[in-house]
């Protein structure tokens, strides 16, 4: 997952969370599904992890990758296995920014955004520290979490002017890419890196075509969630919608 936009509500009681999945077309990926031990999430069907996952608990967590060609990008371990260990595991936000630290060399960069209502947290794969966040609006990406790349600007002034004709999907389906001289420069191609400028990412490449795969909303309260995800690689005209609505269960 290459972009996240998350609304921590100014009262901390409820957490909205834009995505886009950027990935390679032909990457096999089962679509959002409600998993037998009550997981809701999508599946790499290649490694077998997620990028976004929700527990019936109300806990959550949500990668991207760094972008960084001069470092490994593939670790040991996949790094879908991170939001599974979050919403898994027994962790206090706090104490899964701890493990993320002492584990993030077993995987390739990431950034990951994690914890319940009323305790959100970042990690930043470059500075390799957590960050709890206060109420207001975020971008996530893939380098620093407080470098602010165009894009990440973009979508976050989209939010903030949406109007009533407007969804979330105007936000995270926006293909407007800065100017060149704009473009943050992270080593990939220049080319690749113009492709990459929008929120989201139209499909390029011949040999191994690259873009947005889907998107997705996750709206949470300490009651409710709704986890909504629209799939571009399903033959569907217009892609494949999956809406799935529950009551959070007190852990």
């Amino acid at each position: 997952m290459c972009i996240l936009f998350v609304e921590v509500g100014q009262d901390d009681r409820s957490i909205t969370l834009l995505a886009n999945r950027d990935e390679f077309w032909h990457r096999q990926t089962q679509s959002l599904h409600q998993w037998a031990d009550g997981i809701v999430a999508g599946m790499d069907l290649e490694q077998g992890g997620t990028w976004l996952a929700l527990n019936p608990n109300g806990a959550f967590a949500a990668l991207t990758n760094i972008r960084d060609p001069s470092k490994a990008a593939v670790g040991k371990r996949s790094r879908g296995e991170i939001p599974l260990a979050f919403v898994r595991g027994e962790y206090s936000a706090q104490s899964f920014g701890q493990w993320l630290q002492a584990h993030c060399d077993d995987y390739g960069g990431f950034n990951c955004l994690f914890g319940r209502v009323g305790d959100v947290w970042l990690f930043d794969g470059v500075t390799l520290s957590s960050t709890q966040l206060s109420p207001g609006r975020y971008a996530i990406s893939n380098g620093a979490t407080h470098d602010l790349w165009p894009k990440m600007r973009r979508g976050l002034a989209l939010w903030e002017d949406v109007s009533p004709s407007m969804t979330w999907l105007d936000i995270l389906q926006d293909t407007q890419k800065p100017p060149d001289d704009a473009l943050p420069r992270t080593g990939v191609p220049f080319d690749v890196e113009q492709h990459l400028g929008s929120v989201f990412i139209e499909r390029f490449g011949e040999q191994r075509p690259y873009g947005t795969v889907s998107s997705s909303r996750l709206t949470l309260t300490s009651a409710k969630y709704r986890l909504e995800e629209l799939n571009y690689r399903s033959p569907s005209v217009g892609g494949l919608q999956v809406i799935i609505d529950g009551n959070v269960v007190d852990a």
